[in-house]
């Protein structure tokens, strides 16, 4: 995510073999991330989380529509991240504001998403990402 001169906020798309900005999508984001295969892509909005197909967001220059229905109360704190396949979703979340912070992990089945668990970190934790590994 960037910011222009007049302060919005767009997703910049960098051309990997120049290192230079191809396209900005006019989308408000906190957080952006891809599945390892990089067909799915999920945005953090102010609201929550939004998953869907890459090429669409590509395609229409907007954030996916729908996404894990989260607990009243809950709020993204930290990173998502994407199984290789999509099929998987963490996100870093505080259960209240103030509230302990977990991960919480869905799993997508059919057109939806379900709570698979949510994963208290270590006390020791001090920020950090979350990453799926292969």
């Amino acid at each position: 995510m960037e910011r222009d001169r007049l302060d919005r906020s767009f997703l910049a798309l960098i051309a990997t073999a120049t290192g230079r900005v191809a396209d900005r999508l006019p989308i408000r984001v906190l957080a952006f991330g891809t599945s390892g295969d990089a067909r799915s892509a999920v945005v953090v909005e102010t609201d929550g989380i939004v998953v869907g197909p890459t090429a669409s967001v590509l395609a229409t220059r907007r954030a996916p529509e729908a996404g894990p229905a989260m607990p009243a109360g809950d709020v993204v704190r930290g990173g998502v991240a994407l199984s290789a396949d999509g099929g998987f979703l963490a996100a870093a979340i505080e259960e209240g504001d103030p509230g302990p912070s977990r991960i919480a992990v869905y799993e997508k089945t059919g057109g939806g998403w379900r709570g698979v668990m949510r994963v208290q970190p270590p006390v020791s934790a001090s920020g950090g990402w979350l990453a799926w590994l292969p």
